[in-house]
């Protein structure tokens, strides 16, 4: 099961909702999966204002959701240069993956394209 807010969710109820949607990635996750991409070791902040947000919650949820997906990972943190508190620094991780009900199609080839373009 999956906690959902305040609540769990069952893998089946997860698995329906996604069989639903026609992508397995929304166009934010994809673009924040590209910038990650294109500056790795990166932070919230900096994935927002390479995406021209203005509200660190344009991305933030997202961000998160990819972390606990097993796309991204928090490898190491840094601080902030507005706030200067600590923050995490995201990369795309080594060996991505994704909890079974999310698919693995479109993931396979998304994965293959950002890792194969990732700088070292």
């Amino acid at each position: 099961m999956s906690t959902h807010l305040r609540h769990k969710m069952h893998v089946n109820s997860l698995q329906a909702y996604w069989e639903g949607k026609e992508e397995l990635f929304s166009q934010r996750e994809r673009d924040i999966l590209l910038a990650v991409r294109a500056k790795p070791l990166c932070t919230d902040r900096e994935v927002m204002m390479a995406l021209h947000f203005g509200d660190m919650n344009s991305v933030r949820p997202r961000i998160t959701e990819l972390v606990k997906d097993g796309l991204l990972e928090e490898h190491s943190s840094v601080e902030d240069m507005t706030t200067g508190r600590p923050v995490r620094r995201l990369r795309i991780r080594d060996n991505p993956t994704l909890p079974q009900w999310r698919g693995q199609g479109e993931l396979r080839d998304l994965i293959q394209e950002i890792v194969a373009t990732q700088a070292p």
